[in-house]
């Protein structure tokens, strides 16, 4: 009731309209602030990679109508190998090593689903930093495997609608059992496997490098296998490295290019972006303080009264700091559900061109948003403390 008193007479009938205003100007301010930083925090996971990481490109050749009609494989040549690992657009060069033995699987949902399919491996690193851990050993009886994610939608949005089967939850994919008979020339052998995750940067059914090695050479009889595809990590790709395929007519999914031409132009739509939410978060404040200051000044006369009255400085002090502190509080809700709202709408935009923009809440954004109105807070209280000693 003492604090309800005193803001009455400091600001007259207007405390719930200052409160408001205050609460969705600094919310506003905290919100694009959170936006930004969360942004920042975002831009290292756009399109599922790390900037440090670089860009991974999968590397094929054409297929021409000899290659169809003497069914000959196309494969890249030893000098072809050569000049790509030698070439200064490429970090790093990887093999794939495709399977030369029969498979056919066996998915224990809806009573069982047969299917044949294929196999491939590349080194591990290769892969996202959680799927690396992707080992076998002869003997063991177990295959763990990388599924693309591609894969899992088009199996749930087309292959299940179709044939009637219950779709795939793709965080319940590793509890799905899967029986694996391959077979070569002249041997045939039983393994279970299990997928421990799935890939949005290779498109395939990954095994171990290991199996796949093993495998060829014992039961398909095959050694020395030319690869079909090259995976190479690019620290920057642009037009050289798009010339420099085309000059020796290698393919590449030419969404890699569009998606470092959209990250090069995020790059500036951060920049610019990052200058209009700190000089607009400066002339928040300035409003907001400006706003409370030129109640208490014009209001004086009110000030003096209350102490002639008997109100300690720390009264005013107090009043100010619950002010503030509920203004704060009120606009750190506000600010949290217009960043999680933008970034939601950013996902829904970036999935379409296949760009994988977190969402949902993050510890960074609550505590980017907290430090935005502890500054706030802090500098407001002593600049309105001073200016209480003015008065009073």
């Amino acid at each position: 009731m003492k604090y309800r008193i005193i803001g009455r007479l400091l600001f007259g009938r207007r405390v719930p309209l200052v409160l408001l205003i205050g609460i969705l100007i600094l919310s506003l301010g905290a919100g694009l602030t959170t936006v930004f930083l969360g942004t920042l925090d975002r831009y290292q996971l756009l399109s599922g990679k790390n900037e440090e990481e670089g860009e991974f490109f999968i590397l094929t050749k054409e297929v021409g109508i000899f290659n169809t009609l003497l069914n000959a494989p196309v494969k890249f040549s030893e000098e072809e190998l050569k000049t790509i690992r030698s070439s200064e657009h490429f970090a790093e060069v990887g093999e794939f090593t495709p399977s030369m033995f029969r498979v056919e699987a066996k998915l224990d949902i809806n009573y069982g689903m047969r299917t044949s399919l294929f196999l491939e491996s590349v080194e591990a690193k290769y892969l996202e930093s959680d799927l690396q851990d992707l080992s076998w050993e002869p003997g063991d009886k177990t295959i763990p495997l990388v599924i693309s994610s591609d894969f899992v939608d088009l199996y749930n949005f087309g292959f299940s609608m179709a044939m009637g089967f219950p779709q795939i939850n793709p965080s319940n994919i590793q509890n799905i059992p899967i029986e694996l008979t391959i077979s070569g020339k002249s041997k045939r052998e039983v393994y279970k496997a299990r997928v421990i995750g799935s890939t949005r940067r290779i498109q395939s059914i990954l095994a171990p490098h290991s199996f796949i090695e093993w495998a060829n050479e014992n039961i398909a009889g095959a050694k020395n296998i030319k690869p079909s595809r090259i995976i190479v990590k690019v620290s920057d790709p642009g037009v050289d490295v798009k010339e420099f395929l085309e000059e020796n007519k290698w393919e590449t999914n030419q969404d890699s290019f569009r998606i470092d031409r959209m990250k090069v132009l995020g790059k500036w739509v951060l920049a610019s972006f990052s200058v209009f939410c700190i000089v607009f978060g400066i002339v928040v404040f300035m409003l907001l303080l400006s706003n409370i200051r030129v109640s208490i000044f014009a209001r004086i006369e009110e000030w003096k009264r209350l102490v002639e009255m008997g109100y300690q400085p720390a009264v005013f002090s107090n009043l100010i700091l619950v002010f503030l502190l509920m203004i704060s509080a009120l606009s750190l809700i506000l600010s949290l559900m217009f960043s999680g709202l933008f970034h939601a709408w950013i996902a829904d935009q970036l999935w379409e061109a296949r760009i994988f923009w977190p969402t949902g809440f993050r510890f960074s954004d609550l505590l980017y948003s907290f430090l935005f109105h502890l500054l706030i807070l802090g500098s407001a209280y002593v600049i309105l403390k001073l200016d209480q000693k003015k008065v009073v």
